[in-house]
């Protein structure tokens, strides 16, 4: 055990909760990746596309809900096909997934937060916690030849609904390529402190 003095005070660190910090971090960092083998594919003349979040900004016509994909055919990808709001042009802009035409199994990462309102005392209403909604899918999707696509999650109460939209001739003139429902696990967290300001 090791002993650092700190405005006058002593404080003993170990170094075992050193160790478990950096483990910690390194498991943060991590955890929302899908590891194991990587997925590979060279773009072809009659490949299809999924196309990355809209850039720079994201509406509610796209889904309000993030959608990553982790793993194509079993392999990891872990590309962001939805993110609701600002999306800096530098980082996702062009971004696409291509993929072989027919159809794949695709593992999703499907997720979105909310903050929860209620009584924060004397009266007044204000913030009181998040509640974390999220699905981890496999879903069987078939994609055409030159074809462009682009996933959508909207959440509506206890449910998640996922739509893939064929873009192929402009976001203006899409069509539904398939769609799936989820059960949304909505989880609550109370805030550390309630908030009473009003939004």
């Amino acid at each position: 055990m090791t002993l650092l003095r700190f405005g006058g005070k002593f404080q003993a660190v170990t170094k075992l909760v050193d160790l478990l910090s950096i483990v910690t971090i390194f498991a943060l960092l991590c955890g929302g990746c899908a590891t194991g083998p990587q997925y590979s594919y060279i773009k072809q003349q009659d490949s299809a596309s999924v196309e990355g979040p809209v850039v720079p900004n994201q509406g509610w016509n796209n889904g309000r809900c993030q959608v990553i994909i982790e793993k194509l055919d079993g392999l990891a990808v872990n590309f962001m096909a939805s993110s609701p709001g600002v999306n800096l042009p530098f980082v996702h802009n062009n971004r696409q997934l291509n993929l072989e035409p027919g159809k794949h199994a695709i593992s999703l990462d499907i997720s979105d937060t909310e903050e929860d309102y209620g009584s924060v005392g004397h009266g007044a209403v204000g913030e009181v916690g998040t509640v974390a909604y999220g699905s981890k899918p496999t879903i069987t999707a078939e994609v055409t030849a030159n074809h462009i696509y682009r996933f959508s999650g909207y959440l509506s109460g206890s449910t998640i609904e996922l739509v893939l939209w064929d873009e192929t001739g402009g976001p203006a003139t899409r069509t539904r390529a398939g769609s799936w429902t989820f059960d949304s696990n909505g989880n609550h967290s109370d805030s550390p402190t309630p908030s009473s300001n009003h939004r």
